[in-house]
């Protein structure tokens, strides 16, 4: 998930990725309380929690990195971090994922994968 407050990001895992980002949301974590509101930007499905736990940790082991913005490009359908079509009114104009409403980033996302639940980041 993004801060749109500070733009960092929060990795984590959940089985229920609707009440978890709600949670975050209505400032229930601790953690992230004072950086909200979040967005999600990219998640992953995994069958057991211990591969999901071995994911996280991968992912959060790059600390921002290039794998990392690599990731998070790939969520967007793009290598350069950019939305494809992201149904922007000036041509050309296709702004990062970061910056859209949560329901045109979901939209994207959703063009790229069909995931169900999260089990892997972003809690």
């Amino acid at each position: 998930m993004k801060s749109l407050k500070d733009n960092g990001y929060y990795i984590g895992i959940c089985k229920d990725l609707g009440n978890r980002i709600k949670t975050h949301n209505q400032g229930g974590t601790k953690s992230t309380k004072t950086r909200r509101p979040f967005v999600l930007l990219y998640k992953e499905e995994y069958a057991d929690y211990g591969t999901a736990r071995e994911r996280e940790k991968l992912i959060k082991s790059w600390h921002g990195g290039n794998a990392f913005k690599k990731l998070v490009a790939s969520a967007a359908g793009s290598s350069n971090g950019r939305i494809v079509d992201s149904e922007s009114i000036h041509l050309g104009s296709n702004p990062s994922p970061a910056t859209l409403p949560m329901n045109l980033a979901s939209k994207s996302a959703e063009k790229q994968t069909n995931y169900t639940e999260i089990q892997s980041i972003f809690e």
